[in-house]
C-alpha cells in the first residue's frame, strides 16, 4: 500500500507510540529497495485502530509494506 492509498484510507504520518517508531525504524536500518537496491527509509501510518509501516526508497521512491 503506497503513501497516497493510505492517506486515502485516513490514515496520518506517524507511528501510534515511540516504542513502535523505534522498533521499526530499526528494522529498516540498511535494509535496500527491491527495485533498484538503493538504501530505504522508514514511513509510519497510523489511524485508530491500525498502524502500517512502510519501506521508502531514497534512491526511486518504491514504497514497500513490512
Amino acid at each position: 500500500m503506497t503513501a497516497s492509498e493510505l492517506l486515502s484510507e485516513g490514515y496520518r504520518p506517524g507511528a501510534p507510540t515511540l516504542d513502535a517508531e523505534a522498533i521499526d525504524e530499526a528494522q529498516t536500518h540498511g535494509m535496500t529497495c527491491r527495485k533498484c537496491g538503493g538504501l530505504v527509509r522508514y514511513e509510519g501510518w497510523s489511524k485508530v485502530g491500525s498502524y502500517r509501516a512502510l519501506a521508502v526508497c531514497c534512491k526511486c521512491g518504491h514504497e514497500e509494506e513490512f
